[in-house]
């Protein structure tokens, strides 16, 4: 049984987080969870909820979390397999969204820098709000952006796709490349260059599953067309002049 299915099994919660290391310290804020480029951690709190960070991401509990406070802030992305309790909600703040357990299994994603915060609803429901005056419910396969400019909902949305990271799979569909790059840079704690005015523009859809980086900068340049040079950590993306 995979992970997310043990999460769907158990009728649990899941959320998407940040991370920092070394994997835990104590803050006066309450306790922070981290993880840098290239590393992934499963934690589990003293409630019984269980999370995964994805790389360069950074989890804090409040500090009151034990008794009873369950609210964390997240940078980054982290899946959580979270332990409903209707007395005391668990709640995931991120950019510019709260997303708030309803007893279900859901997914955050909210990097530093991107313009959009995710939420993708596994099965149940998820409250998101932005503000007290902008505010969504969402169920089983529903995916929520939230922006500047408001909560944008898309309903039937392939939520399998986008906690697949926690199982070692990265998927992107028609994603511009900066972003591709910024996500390999992460997963495979690389420095990769592009720069081509070209190539920037380009959409790029591709699927890995535990892939090496050579094998997955392969892939991406075969899909770009363009020719990928690796040295140590460092990538250079060109055109393919041949």
């Amino acid at each position: 049984m995979t992970f997310v299915a043990g999460v769907i099994a158990a009728g649990l919660v899941a959320v998407l987080v940040t991370q920092i290391h070394p994997p835990w310290t104590v803050m006066d804020r309450g306790t922070e969870y981290v993880t840098r480029a290239g590393q992934r951690e499963t934690v589990t709190l003293s409630d019984g909820t269980r999370f995964t960070l994805a790389p360069e991401s950074r989890l804090a509990l409040s500090r009151h979390y034990a008794s009873g406070d369950r609210a964390v802030t997240l940078d980054g992305e982290a899946f959580f397999a979270v332990v409903h309790d209707a007395a005391h909600p668990f709640s995931v703040r991120a950019g510019r969204a709260v997303a708030t357990d309803v007893g279900t299994a859901f997914d955050v994603r909210a990097y530093p820098g991107e313009q959009a915060v995710q939420v993708a609803v596994f099965e149940g429901a998820v409250h998101v709000a932005r503000g007290a005056a902008d505010q969504s419910t969402l169920t089983a396969r529903d995916e929520a952006s939230v922006t500047d400019r408001g909560i944008r909902v898309a309903r039937d949305a392939d939520v399998a796709a986008v906690v697949g990271w926690t199982r070692g799979a990265l998927a992107f569909h028609s994603a511009p490349l900066p972003d591709v790059v910024r996500a390999l840079e992460r997963w495979y704690d690389l420095e990769i260059v592009a720069t081509d005015t070209g190539l920037l523009g380009q959409r790029v859809t591709i699927e890995t599953t535990d892939d090496t980086p050579d094998r997955t900068l392969a892939t991406l340049g075969a899909v770009l067309r363009a020719h990928v040079e690796r040295h140590g950590r460092q990538v250079r993306i060109t055109p393919d002049t041949r």
